[in-house]
């Protein structure tokens, strides 16, 4: 009955979160000889590990001219599908010559081996992408992609580590990405986020950032400074959080460190377009009234303001949701 409506279906979705009847997804591949298996308006697929210890049967069927977004959401590292991932992410440009939106994530944040170099491989013969969200390619794949026309979000999970040894090699590139709007990156070193910011040519109207270590208040002055110098009219949305799979309470701390205090934020002052600021990490916040009312004056369409907000309630975390 299924292929009754597959001139219909615009969306198909495979999923080990909740699991699709294996039964069907064999049938789907291998229908019956009289039965067409194509899916003309088949516009998004969507597959969802979890353990990565549910084999999926071949979907390469799926794939098709019309595509336009292949979202892969893959589950530990290794996978028992490693094998046929890696084929359809190399299949992709040839068989999906619309392809607009491309996603490949591990919900480790830990890619497999063989995956830099078949996303490369894939990245760089598409041209059309609005939506991009991988693993950190290498520089020469980023040249390409700031070129895209049309690469509207950027999603880097993870970037690598900062290598200062290598950085100090040969010149250094300039990332222009001219239409991009949106950045997010995830990385363990904080580092990393500071030179991939400063190879910017253009910053995004939306910057977002997840960290697995905590940056010290002087690491964050010294990069919202380079933020404050690219003078974006447009930049309004700033969030860097540390990600933590426990909440952990600043007052409970025996040692938070230096607190971030106005001299911090400073540099993000000039940034006078900001709507939101969203800033988790575990140093413990400092700021007076006055300096609050500094910041309004500063920020004058801020309307989400949120410091350590996820850490706990103390009086040194606080939130402020500015009304309109």
């Amino acid at each position: 009955m299924a292929w009754i409506y597959k001139a219909r279906v615009r969306e198909v979705s495979i999923s080990e979160w909740e699991p699709t009847p294996n039964p069907f997804i064999t049938f789907l591949a291998a229908p019956p000889a009289h039965i067409d298996r194509t899916f003309p308006k088949l516009r998004r697929i969507l597959i969802q590990e979890s353990k990565g210890q549910l084999r999926i049967p071949d979907y390469h069927f799926l794939l098709g001219p019309f595509v336009e977004c292949v979202d892969l959401r893959l589950g530990e590292n290794p996978s028992v599908n490693d094998a046929l991932t890696e084929s359809i992410i190399r299949s992709v440009p040839e068989v999906c010559s619309k392809l607009m939106d491309f996603s490949v994530t591990w919900y480790s944040h830990t890619p497999p081996p063989w995956s830099p170099q078949a996303i490369s491989e894939t990245v760089v013969r598409i041209d059309h992408f609005k939506t991009l969200q991988c693993p950190a390619p290498s520089s020469h794949v980023i040249m390409h992609i700031n070129q895209l026309p049309s690469l509207g979000v950027l999603v880097l999970n993870p970037l690598p580590l900062y290598d200062a040894a290598a950085s100090k090699t040969g010149e250094i590139s300039i990332y222009d990405f001219a239409s991009l709007y949106s950045l997010q990156m995830t990385t363990d070193g904080f580092d990393a986020i500071t030179a991939f910011v400063r190879r910017l040519k253009n910053l995004p109207d939306t910057v977002t950032i997840y960290l697995g270590t905590s940056p010290q208040p002087s690491a964050l002055e010294n990069f919202f400074g380079y933020l404050g110098n690219f003078h974006n009219r447009d930049f309004d949305s700033l969030t860097l959080r540390k990600e933590s799979s426990q909440v952990e309470v600043i007052s409970d701390m025996d040692d938070p460190g230096p607190p971030i205090t106005l001299q911090t934020l400073r540099p993000l002052l000039q940034c006078d377009g900001l709507y939101t600021l969203d800033i988790t990490v575990t140093s413990p916040i400092s700021l007076t009234d006055t300096d609050i009312r500094n910041m309004s004056l500063a920020w004058p369409n801020l309307r989400i303001f949120a410091l350590n907000e996820s850490n706990g309630c103390t009086r040194k975390i606080f939130q402020y949701n500015l009304p309109i």
